[in-house]
């Protein structure tokens, strides 16, 4: 039965994957739902455990996620940590799976093969948005104008693009050079690695790029090391193979990236930072720490760097500062420094665990032969591979927030798993029998999933669609899909939001005033309701106050301005339409102070 859930397991990250890496809650649902079923049958499809756990890794685990359940529970504003609940159990999930149900390498070569087939269908998907500028993506999504030059595949943004790639490449590389696979597989596995590669070339993700070259030269010294230990005499050989294959593998990046003059920009854009000339990220940086002072122990809670971002956000930040671009600097300002002191044990737990992994592997094939040998072992290319990925991932979330990225979590989950189960060392009976209870945590996660899902993908799915409606001005189905969507789901201000917008825009191409005061009604008391469960949501502050005005109700719409502003002070639009709003209603000199006393915007901005 291990292939049976080693399949579904594959097919459950392949679709989160293909469904622009479940950035959008619906999205994610059918993955969830997925994971949650395969979760419920675990023990029944796995009786007994044959490769036991490293209970420290799952100590660390358990330490981990408890924590950050536990605060995504108890932040401010329920929907907030929404998103990090719903990732953080899908992430328990596949975690538990691989741990549990497929322990054998034989089963994790089927979700290999699948997660290889989809980088294959990524990179080709990548390969024709370089080359042709091609905006569309799968469900009626498209991607940002100014991304059109730079492959991205099915996820929205190219660097979260590189971030699945790097992992995706460095098993595909490992399996290539330690994997048991041979003939064709081999060549296989190896040509998958190597395109992985050139899509994050293609990505023009410098972070992707940094992380790449980090993960080579963590497989290069772990597979340095496994040949200095096996076949000595020919480890000088390794040494400049290793090397001439760095400087081809750079060069030919560079070469590459210089066709285009997109990613040309962008590398020319790191000379600027010797110049002073700060990447945006910087400033998202500053404004993380600021909000991290707040609460330096436990951390403002999950999700709200959605709205401190705002507050704290330098004057050169112009655009939405939804994340940190640091998944470091975003996990301690929403959990603080307990929750960044857990994060940082399991990842040393995994990656000891890992290393240790792939010391006895090593020792126990030279034990068993006797002699110098070509180590071709399945289990050591998981864990070189599982080590190599995980590293570029570490090395990635310095700079970019991939582990919000559900696909690319659930992916970092798949990697934890390999090194938290390896081949070796096996466990004590005694010690086994201890930890024999612990699979009972994939059903009840399981069954967990499937109310989740169960709970919110009607609120989901006609939120969803009440969004592309109004998106495309059918303003009718717009009001219809939010109505039922908030009859399934009463505590999602975004709901309430998309249906205020409708009735807005729809009151204001009424020709008969009767109907608009009355639209204009509604939608003030939606964006009040939005208000009331997300206090600090800028955006409906604004759509209050325009809506106010338009119901001429000045006083109370010139308070929701300048709580706006407070809510977002060094946003410029933002002056702009409470500068535009005081002018309509003959405020010229007070319009004139709130555009001079705002902080001259840079030069590039």
């Amino acid at each position: 039965m291990g292939v049976f859930t080693a399949i579904l397991l594959a097919a459950a990250l392949l679709l989160i994957e293909g469904l622009a890496g479940g950035t959008r809650l619906i999205f994610s649902l059918p993955t969830l739902a997925l994971l949650g079923l395969l979760a419920l049958l675990a023990p029944l499809l796995r009786r007994r455990i044959e490769v036991a756990p490293r209970p420290t890794c799952l100590a660390a685990t358990a330490l981990f996620i408890g924590y950050a359940l536990a605060r995504a529970a108890g932040s401010s504003g329920v929907f907030l940590g929404w998103a990090d609940g719903f990732t953080m159990l899908g992430c328990i999930a596949v975690y538990l799976l691989t741990v549990f149900c497929i322990p054998d390498s034989r089963d994790r070569r089927v979700v290999l093969t699948a997660l290889s087939l989809l980088a294959l269908g990524e990179i080709f998907l990548g390969l024709r948005q370089y080359a042709t500028g091609e905006t569309w993506l799968p469900f009626g999504m498209s991607r940002p104008l100014l991304d059109t030059k730079r492959a991205a595949g099915t996820l929205i943004n190219a660097n979260h693009y590189a971030g699945m790639l790097e992992m995706l490449g460095a098993l595909a590389v490992s399996f290539a050079a330690w994997g048991s696979w041979s003939g064709w597989k081999r060549a296989f596995a190896g040509y998958t690695g190597l395109l992985c590669y050139v899509g994050i070339v293609i990505s023009g993700s410098r972070g992707g790029w940094a992380s790449a070259v980090f993960s080579l030269a963590i497989f290069s010294l772990l597979s340095l090391y496994v040949q200095r230990q096996t076949r000595p005499r020919k480890f000088p050989l390794g040494v400049a193979f290793s090397i001439f294959l760095g400087i081809a593998a750079l060069g030919g990046g560079v070469k590459l990236m210089l066709k285009n003059p997109a990613l040309e920009n962008r590398i020319g854009s790191l000379g600027a930072q010797f110049e002073g000339k700060y990447d945006i990220r910087i400033y998202n940086w500053q404004a993380a720490l600021d909000q991290f002072h707040l609460a330096p122990l436990i951390g403002t809670g999950p999700g709200t760097h959605l709205y401190y971002g705002r507050q704290f956000r330098r004057v050169e930040v112009q655009s939405d500062p939804i994340h940190a671009h640091s998944d470091y600097l975003e996990l301690l300002a929403e959990y603080g420094i307990l929750g960044a002191a857990a994060a940082a044990l399991f990842i040393m737990a995994h990656l000891i665990g890992g290393w240790r992994a792939c010391r006895w592997l090593v020792q126990k094939e030279l034990h068993d032969t006797h002699e110098a040998v070509r180590v071709c072992h399945d289990g050591l290319a998981l864990q070189i591979g599982a080590l190599s990925g995980l590293a570029a991932l570490l090395v990635h979330s310095a700079v970019d927030f991939n582990l919000h990225i559900p696909g690319n979590a659930l992916l970092a989950a798949f990697l934890c798993g390999l090194l938290a189960s390896p081949d070796a060392p096996p466990l004590a009976d005694a010690t086994r029998r201890r930890i024999a209870w612990l699979r009972w945590l994939t059903p009840i996660a399981g069954s967990v999933l499937i109310f989740v899902t169960v709970t919110h993908w009607r609120g989901a799915f006609f939120g969803e669609k009440a969004r592309i409606s109004l998106r495309e001005d059918q303003l009718g189905d717009a009001i219809n899909f939010s109505e039922i969507a908030i009859a399934a789901e009463k505590q999602n201000p975004e709901l309430y939001f998309v249906r205020g917008l409708a009735l807005r825009v729809t009151a204001l191409r009424s020709t008969f005033s009767a109907d608009r005061e009355r639209l204009l009604t509604s939608a003030l008391a939606d964006f009040r309701e939005t208000l009331r469960l997300f206090p600090q949501d800028e955006n409906a502050m604004i759509r209050m106050a325009q809506t106010l005005a338009e119901l001429r109700r000045f006083q109370e719409a010139d308070a929701a301005f300048q709580s706006a502003i407070q809510l977002d002070p060094r946003l410029y639009r933002l002056r702009i339409e409470y500068a535009n709003y005081l002018r309509r209603i003959g405020r010229e000199a007070r319009a004139d102070d709130v555009v001079n006393s705002f902080p001259a915007l840079p030069a590039a901005n």
